[in-house]
């Protein structure tokens, strides 16, 4: 949760994220007798707020993170109803069966499926059904990429490309003008807010909260396809700026990636190097070790040698026969001390 605290972490975001949804629903609306999915659930801090409204209306949430699913299916159903999905678009309800699609922080990391979800969640909607999506726009633009918002240049641009969803997943920006061209093919934009307001007033001590942008759309009854949603938009030279401007980020992607490939290539050369000379060591103490190896057989061989010789002389007649003369001597040595 990025927090010191996660649980009043998880408790206060998904409290607020119920009233900033609340704020964007048209007026009038309620919840009793809706079909409502949270789509990218998590561990359920958005649903967990709607308890009460749940035993009037029907709460779905789905998440691709199955430990996420199991434990809001361990711990929140019922009230709730919760499946896993996967990246691919599809989900298991018939068509027309919800009311409204909520998705936090979700579109924000869907790179070339996007349209196919955007279908997807047009299948499901019932007649005027609502999608409600949070959208990374001019409220984290400086956060994220260090650069002022100039929504010329900024479409659809993708960033990190590739990265692990443990690890965040790729991240994506959107226009509000990109936005309605694209998006209001398929819906009409009832509200957007480019930047969500924070939760209380900031002070002057306070650093500009990074938030995310909030999009509400009803469906339209018409039928497209992928191709109809991602085809640029007729005379409109922003389409050009923001795939320049993209290519420009993909660059300093590059050289970013090219300079930490050789910081961590200098640093595997000097492990390498490093490995090498501890082999080398290992490989001397192992010949050490060797040698002292054979030089204790050879002491031990020795030994034993030296035991039988001893055994023998002992056992032999001379030995016995003489045995009184060396008792003898002792004797006069010990009167002599």
């Amino acid at each position: 949760m990025g927090d010191e605290d996660p649980f009043g972490a998880y408790l206060r975001l998904g409290h607020e994220l119920r009233a900033h949804m609340e704020a964007i629903l048209p007026p009038g609306w309620s919840w009793p007798g809706q079909r409502v999915l949270d789509f990218g659930c998590g561990t359920g801090k958005v649903l967990c707020h709607f308890a009460d409204e749940a035993n009037e209306a029907e709460f779905w949430g789905c998440d691709i993170d199955r430990p996420s699913i199991e434990w809001v299916q361990r711990n929140m159903c019922p009230p709730f109803r919760a499946f896993e999905c996967r990246e691919g678009a599809s989900l298991p309800q018939p068509d027309g069966y919800f009311d409204l699609i909520f998705a936090w922080s979700v579109y924000t990391h869907i790179t070339d499926r996007w349209a196919e979800w955007l279908l997807e969640h047009h299948r499901v909607l019932a007649d005027d059904g609502l999608l409600l999506a949070s959208f990374i726009g001019e409220g984290m633009v400086e956060h994220l990429t260090s650069e002022e918002w100039c929504e010329d240049r900024i479409g659809m641009n993708i960033l990190n490309e590739g990265n692990p969803w443990d690890c965040g997943g790729p991240t994506v920006i959107h226009s509000p003008w990109w936005l309605r061209a694209h998006w209001g093919r398929a819906f009409e934009i009832l509200d957007l807010w480019p930047s969500v307001s924070p939760p209380r007033r900031p002070t002057a001590d306070d650093a500009p909260t990074p938030t995310h942008g909030m999009i509400l759309l009803r469906r339209k009854p018409v039928r497209l396809t992928v191709r109809d949603l991602t085809r640029l938009e007729p005379d409109e030279p922003r389409e050009i700026s923001s795939l320049q401007h993209s290519v420009r980020q993909l660059r300093h992607q590059a050289a970013e990636l090219r300079r930490q490939n050789a910081h961590l290539g200098g640093q595997l050369q000097a492990a390498h190097t490093d490995l090498t000379q501890r082999i080398g060591e290992i490989a001397e103490l192992t010949q050490q070790v060797r040698m002292a190896e054979q030089n204790l057989r050879t002491a031990e061989e020795d030994l034993g040698r030296y035991r039988a010789s001893l055994e023998a002389i002992q056992g032999s007649t001379s030995w016995r026969v003489t045995a009184p003369a060396r008792a003898a001597k002792q004797h006069v040595k010990r009167l002599r001390t």
